[in-house]
């Protein structure tokens, strides 16, 4: 498991700069604007990507039946998020996604800040 860089989006625009999905998942810091860019670049697979919830909603249901699961189809990008920082951060205010496999799966986090 890798921890991702975060990268912050400016008027400007951002390099694209994609990296590979680890194996065992990935985490990445979450201000709650922020939004994970992924590519799957297989031709025919897709992948899909769970998201931890790690607290627990309002009914006291926690653990993996809250997960998030988001298929990415084959030969796309796909922008998901941003998320909730009360349902998705860990108590070091990271995101925590794990992959049905990480072959072929490229991303990059991008937090959407506005700037004042």
């Amino acid at each position: 498991m890798a921890d991702k860089t975060v990268v912050a989006a400016a008027e400007a625009g951002i390099t694209e700069t994609l990296t590979a999905a680890s194996v065992g998942g990935d985490t990445f810091t979450n201000d709650g604007k922020t939004i994970l860019v992924v590519k799957n670049a297989h031709a025919t697979l897709s992948r899909t990507l769970t998201f931890d919830v790690p607290n627990i909603d309002n009914f006291g249901i926690s653990g993996s039946a809250l997960d998030r699961a988001v298929v990415v189809l084959a030969l796309t990008t796909q922008y998901i998020g941003p998320f909730s920082k009360a349902k998705f951060n860990d108590a070091n205010n990271k995101v925590t996604v794990t992959y049905s496999s990480e072959a072929d799966l490229t991303m990059q986090a991008v937090s959407v800040t506005a700037v004042a």
